[in-house]
């Protein structure tokens, strides 16, 4: 099959070598993978206002390569520190301390 692949996309555009065709298929790839799993991450969000969670949506939309980083780098920290105000990450409080 993947020789049919190539073997139709040299024939089709003789200008631009098969590698590089390969490489932009497996580009886009990585850029729809990622944009998917961003736009699940942003649906399981908890506890966020719709207000935000629809601007990362259009953020994730209108910048298909670089929204979903952002989400990943910045958005999902920030509704963290939304879900848990009086908390920092990596902390606990136990039942014994809060009596």
């Amino acid at each position: 099959m993947l020789t049919t692949i190539i073997g139709s996309v040299s024939s089709a555009d003789p200008v631009i070598p098969v590698p590089w065709v390969l490489l932009q298929v497996a580009v886009s790839l990585v850029c729809l993978a990622l944009l998917i799993a961003s736009l699940i991450s942003i649906a399981r969000t908890r506890n966020q206002p719709p207000a935000r969670t629809t601007v990362w949506v259009a953020i994730v939309f209108l910048l298909p390569t670089i929204g979903p980083i952002l989400w990943f780098i910045g958005g999902r920290k920030a509704s963290r520190l939304t879900r848990n105000p009086g908390r920092t990450a990596g902390t606990r409080t136990s039942s014994s301390a809060t009596r």
